[in-house]
């Protein structure tokens, strides 16, 4: 054992899967342990653990990379996304990040909880975030949101969302529809109904379905479009009170 731990502190190892996986596994007669940055956590051996951690970047290049499989915890998967690493130059430094968000064995909870927003897109992309409202807001209000994966995420994904964080999800759907961040279609309808619409930038197809679905809101500056759309007697059905308060309004309008 006196040999082994100089051996570690003397760091006398180099980063390879086999040479981590025995220094891990040393003395131990019970089921091996597989390699990864959790499990080095899990050692106890500080001057492993603080030499791990003063070469992350190799130990992410030459080991947890060439790994078939990672093994990693949610919680040691933040760590290893918001280690900073200023030894090496910023293309390699996002390359390591993001071959490690596709090799991940896990799914952050909160999209949030990774500090460095510029990963949120990869994470996405790879669903390697659970996919909540709470998320999509997180990237929708982020710098580097992208219209186009928000699209792609809601039209495969969208089942998985539930009414949870309604407040959420209400301002957020909206938002995404009136802002034609996502597409109003018949096969995601029943989610859409989590709230209603002003629909003033929308296509006829979309105000359409949305009309005959009642989610769309009253507003005497929007009338003319529904006019337009000969969608104008749906709306007041759907709002009587509303065409009643308003209506001197709308007949000077009209007129």
């Amino acid at each position: 054992w006196e040999m082994f731990e100089k051996f570690v502190d003397y760091e006398l190892f180099e980063f390879e899967p086999t040479i981590i996986s025995k220094i891990l596994n040393y003395g131990n007669e019970e089921e091996k342990k597989p390699v990864s940055y959790n499990q080095v956590l899990l050692s106890g051996i500080d001057t492993f653990i603080s030499y791990i951690e003063s070469n992350i970047d190799l130990f992410i290049e030459n080991v947890l990379l060439r790994l078939e499989n990672m093994f990693e915890t949610e919680e040691s998967f933040l760590n290893l996304l918001n280690f900073k690493f200023s030894s090496i130059n910023t293309e390699k430094y996002n390359s390591l990040k993001f071959k490690l968000i596709e090799k991940s064995n896990v799914s952050t909870i909160k999209l949030a909880a990774v500090n460095e927003t510029l990963l949120w897109r990869k994470i996405l992309e790879e669903r390697k975030c659970i996919i909540t409202w709470e998320n999509l807001k997180s990237y929708y209000d982020s710098e580097h949101e992208d219209f186009e994966l928000i699209k792609s995420v809601f039209k495969m994904d969208y089942q998985v969302l539930s009414d949870e964080g309604k407040k959420t999800a209400e301002e957020l759907l909206s938002t995404f529809v009136d802002n034609r961040v996502i597409d109003v279609t018949d096969v995601n309808i029943e989610l859409l109904k989590i709230t209603t619409y002003n629909a003033d930038d929308l296509n006829e197809k979309d105000i359409s379905i949305l009309v005959d679905n009642h989610l769309v809101n009253f507003n005497l500056e929007t009338v003319d479009i529904f006019i337009k759309y000969n969608l104008i007697v749906d709306i007041i059905l759907d709002h009587p009170n509303e065409f009643i308060a308003n209506y001197k309004e709308l007949t000077l309008s009209s007129s």
